[in-house]
């Protein structure tokens, strides 16, 4: 089985048998080699390290795999290739498939259960590689532990309203920015419910002036869809010079640096830019929009999602009663 070869000044172990998995490994030493050698071939006959459709895959080659393959098709693609390279780095990465125990599986959850959001997020992208590598890729692999283990619970969906104290702080704030961008996508996303993604990609070729609509492009669920604009965000809109198709031509990086900083000098705590688009969609919902017409302008396909993002104020309802 084993085949040893000298190579220059070093000792090159090569071990074939059929059903194995193969090895090869280089030594210094022809004694090391010989060795390791015998010790894996004693494994071998203990009936270690048997091919088993796949199990003898690492997670480290089928992440990698997945990543290149599938993650770079995905519009969250440089979240999870940061999630992905996060995990390679975990030592039971490196074992083969079917060395994974429950107890390593366990102590990792273990370990990130400061950050079940993004353990959540991890176990997620593990579980449906495997899925792919079953479906796709004709690997026959047993359930994992992966598979066995419960998820993290999801989050609870934020119900932050922005006030109107906070608002009047965070204009004011805008106007001592150096960046002149930050107010008139602030406004937008509060305006039309848009992501800050959407933002970034409008295109002023894709603004109707005249009718009063944004058309967006390849939107989050995959579809493009049109945004009623009001009289505001005309003027706004307008007022803006143009210099490159883009509206906004800034990085998403530096929106968010700028946001982060905005808030600091409004002195505004706990309000994501996310929080923008509850506000707006809940402001819909409140000036007497039905369901299905906010829905129209988020692009949500399921009404049970958009209840997420609706939270109507208390006192509107108090008004109404």
């Amino acid at each position: 089985m084993a085949s040893i070869t000298k190579r220059q000044n070093k000792w090159r172990v090569q071990i074939r048998k059929q059903g194995y998995r193969y090895f090869s490994k280089t030594f210094f030493n022809k004694d090391n080699a010989i060795r390791w050698s015998r010790k894996i071939e004693y494994e071998m006959d203990a009936g270690q390290y048997t091919l088993h459709n796949g199990e003898d895959f690492t997670l480290v080659e089928l992440l990698t795999k997945y990543m290149n393959e599938i993650t770079i098709l995905k519009k969250s693609r440089i979240q999870e290739t940061y999630c992905i390279q996060k995990l390679l780095r975990e030592n039971f990465c490196s074992n083969p498939m079917y060395k994974l125990t429950m107890s390593q599986i366990q102590s990792f959850k273990h370990r990130r259960a400061n950050s079940p959001v993004a353990l959540r997020h991890e176990l997620i992208v593990i579980r449906h590689c495997l899925k792919i590598a079953r479906s796709e890729w004709g690997l026959h692999l047993k359930e994992t532990p992966f598979e066995q283990i419960f998820l993290p619970k999801p989050p609870k969906s934020r119900k932050r309203r922005l006030s109107n104290d906070e608002y009047q702080k965070l204009y004011q704030a805008a106007k001592t920015m150096k960046v002149d961008y930050i107010w008139p996508i602030v406004s937008l996303a509060l305006e039309t419910g848009m992501r800050r993604g959407e933002i970034l990609k409008l295109k002023w070729s894709n603004i109707n002036f005249d009718d009063r609509v944004a058309y967006l492009e390849d939107t989050k669920n995959g579809e493009d869809r049109y945004v009623p604009l009001s009289i505001k965000v005309i003027k706004l809109l307008s007022s803006i010079k143009q210099s490159n198709n883009l509206v906004f031509p800034v990085s998403s990086n530096a929106v968010r640096l700028s946001w982060e900083r905005l808030k600091r000098k409004a002195n505004v705590r706990n309000l994501r830019f996310h929080d923008l688009r509850h506000e707006a969609l809940s402001r819909f919902t409140e000036k007497g929009l039905n369901p299905i017409e906010v829905s129209e302008i988020s692009g949500h396909k399921q009404l049970n999602q958009l209840k997420l993002y609706n939270h109507i104020s208390i006192q509107h309802l108090v008004k109404k009663i």
